[in-house]
């Protein structure tokens, strides 16, 4: 732990000091034409430079953090080929107890028709941490395609639905069980 400390202690440093030099650049070549400039001038554009850097950083970090865990899903269902992107969760372990396959729960938007064929539905019971329990009604798709940066499968799954939208930047459509990797 005290490595990770250090490392970013040192990544700020560095920052700090790249962002300083940024700046004498630019102070330097101002001066050519404003002989006479007020320190604290000097002080406030550096930290609001310093402020922007940091917010900038954290905001494509955080990005980048976060699409690690979207998915590109292609499901073939009827002969009909259904895409859309999945979040996977990593604190969802839902699936259906009997069979042990993953759920991934869809807007009900991205698939449209699917459920009005099926006769069978398994019912997946689940419990939310306020403590509610209830059940999902699923059906059982087989091999859907999961794509990443990271990695490309296919599995088994079984496909539940809700009216409810799931991400409101509509980054993704799907919330996906960490039982699929």
């Amino acid at each position: 732990m005290p490595s990770i400390r250090l490392y970013y202690f040192v990544q700020i440093i560095v920052s700090m000091l790249f962002t300083s030099f940024v700046l004498f650049g630019i102070i330097k070549f101002l001066n050519v034409w404003l002989i006479t400039i007020n320190y604290r001038i000097i002080l406030i554009i550096f930290i609001v430079v310093f402020v922007i850097y940091s917010v900038v950083k954290k905001y494509i970090t955080r990005s980048a953090f976060f699409n690690n865990y979207i998915f590109e899903i292609e499901l073939n269902y009827q002969n009909k080929i259904y895409k859309f992107r999945g979040f996977l969760d990593t604190g969802n372990e839902l699936y259906e107890p009997v069979s042990g396959l993953p759920v991934i729960i869809v807007e009900k938007r991205c698939i449209p028709g699917v459920f009005y064929h099926e006769k069978y539905f398994y019912k997946i019971p689940y419990k939310v941490i306020t403590g509610d329990t209830s059940y999902f009604e699923g059906i059982k798709i087989k091999n859907v395609y999961f794509k990443n940066n990271n990695r490309d499968f296919y599995a088994d799954v079984i496909l539940c639905t809700t009216n409810t939208l799931l991400d409101s930047n509509k980054r993704f459509e799907a919330i996906l069980s960490r039982c699929i990797i």
